[in-house]
């Protein structure tokens, strides 16, 4: 395996319930698989699978997670993206294990009705449901009604419903960013009456997205935060017309007063588990450089442009712990 991003925990597994919540939210996902076996007695077979899934270089915190519940696999997910995930599959460590955690710190995503249909397969599971044909109708019917089924209008409602009887905590946020977030920062010379300026226009910013019909979700952020903007802006709870503009929403802050007394503060005590936490420091670096004023100098504006074009998809070393 490639070297992948440890962060170090001094041998503790620093996992808080609440992340893993919000890393299942943004990274997870819930399936049931019927197919046909003419050794069952009802001539099909049933797999009820939970799945985090994220690419090999963030690999520990999978692993974090398997250590977590005690229970699961990492395996290869998909060898062309480079991906690996931690699975669930046995219905006596999903019905022991991941529901009574999930249970206990819910989802906050429209992702938590598909746990909800989830939650029932397994139940018609341990009653030995899927041994009969209606049973297996009915679960068809269930998973047919799952993830990419179920309608922008179902999800939107239940999503604006369930934030609104819910509450986030830091460690939740915490646990999204690691599956949605993204800090950026942009260099660029503005164009000035036809005529590029000769100073730098330097803007840093964290971005989370969510599909549209989450949106809710990233207004809970934003009130959280008690900074930000949601891009597309809407108003009076206006879904379609969001839809219609954007399918996928973000909540951006970049004003450089709330990433620097309410974004890093926050990161900084609530560090992420993912590569993305290589990120995090180089940008924060890149930050106190322009605070410094560093990048009024050509040297300063070149070890800027330097350590920018080694985040995200331009790193290469993710063998740095932190």
């Amino acid at each position: 395996m490639k070297p992948f991003f440890i962060r170090s925990t001094c041998g503790v597994n620093n996992l808080h319930p609440n992340y893993i919540a919000g890393l299942i939210d943004g990274e997870g996902s819930f399936n049931i698989t019927i197919s046909k076996d003419d050794s069952r007695s009802a001539g099909h077979r049933v797999v009820c699978e939970m799945h985090v899934t994220q690419k090999t270089h963030s690999a520990s915190v999978l692993y974090l997670l398997k250590e977590f519940f005690g229970c699961g696999v990492v395996k290869i997910d998909n060898k062309n993206t480079d991906g690996l995930k931690d699975q669930l599959s046995s219905i006596v460590d999903i019905s022991r294990v991941l529901i009574p955690h999930l249970d206990k710190y819910p989802l906050l995503t429209s992702k938590y009705l598909n746990y909800l249909t989830f939650k029932k397969a397994i139940k018609m599971l341990e009653n030995k449901e899927h041994l009969t044909l209606q049973g297996i109708e009915k679960l068809k019917n269930m998973a047919s009604q799952m993830n990419t089924n179920r309608t922008f209008e179902e999800k939107g409602q239940f999503c604006q419903e369930h934030t609104s009887k819910s509450t986030i905590s830091p460690e939740w946020i915490q646990g999204f960013t690691d599956a949605e977030g993204c800090f950026y920062f942009y260099m660029g010379k503005p164009n000035i009456k036809g005529k590029e300026s000769s100073t730098w226009y330097l803007q840093a910013s964290l971005e989370i997205a969510q599909n549209t019909h989450d949106v809710a979700v990233l207004e809970l952020i934003q009130s959280f935060f008690g900074c930000g903007i949601i891009k597309p802006k809407r108003t009076n709870n206006e879904l379609k017309t969001a839809q219609s503009v954007r399918s996928v929403s973000r909540y951006v802050v970049s004003n450089l007063s709330d990433v620097m007394n309410v974004i890093i503060p926050f990161f900084d005590a609530h560090p992420l588990f993912t590569s993305k936490s290589l990120d995090y420091e180089d940008w924060k670096t890149i930050i106190q450089m322009k605070v410094s004023k560093e990048h009024f100098t050509e040297a300063g504006v070149q070890k800027m442009f330097q350590i920018k074009s080694q985040m995200k998809r331009g790193r290469k070393d993710f063998s740095r712990s932190s």
